[in-house]
């Protein structure tokens, strides 16, 4: 089937669910949304198979370092190529995701921090409380844990 096909059998379906339910319906929007995203992937996998096919039979290089990939690999080129970059050690994306990984595993001692500092606080006010009345050497602001309650909920980590 061809993608003009596509689009009117798609398009076919819209007009009878609009006699249906109403083009104002939820019902009849969510068929027009569905049609125009079907319409789209189909779109997008042709024009895959398009550039795949451009592609069969050339060389391709990296612009960062060179590296050559011929026709005799078994995956296409595109593919080919998008996974050099994702580990060519000059290509600005590869060291933009070095950056991003070792910005993960920042934020995550940063959250082990928090949560480690929330636990000492509530663990020493948990000491002060069982302490007679007028023992208080320790105290703990409420405020700063139910602080760090938010920054630990921000960072998806609570």
């Amino acid at each position: 089937m061809t993608l003009q096909e596509m689009a009117e059998q798609e398009a076919e379906k819209v007009r009878q669910d609009s006699r249906v339910h109403g083009m104002q319906s939820w019902p009849g929007k969510a068929r027009i949304a569905q049609a125009i995203i079907t319409v789209a992937e189909a779109h997008a996998a042709e024009l895959e198979r398009w550039v795949d096919d451009l592609q069969s039979g050339m060389y391709v290089n990296c612009v960062y370092c060179g590296h050559r990939y011929g026709p005799d690999t078994e995956t296409p080129m595109r593919s080919t190529l998008e996974a050099h970059i994702a580990l060519c050690p000059k290509h600005p994306l590869s060291a933009m995701k070095q950056r991003a990984e070792q910005a993960e595993a920042h934020n995550k001692e940063l959250i082990d921090a928090l949560k480690a500092s929330r636990a000492e606080m509530i663990r020493r006010s948990n000491a002060v409380n069982t302490k007679p009345p007028n023992y208080n050497p320790w105290f703990v602001d409420w405020d700063i844990i139910s602080t760090i309650d938010v920054a630990l909920t921000k960072a998806g980590a609570k």
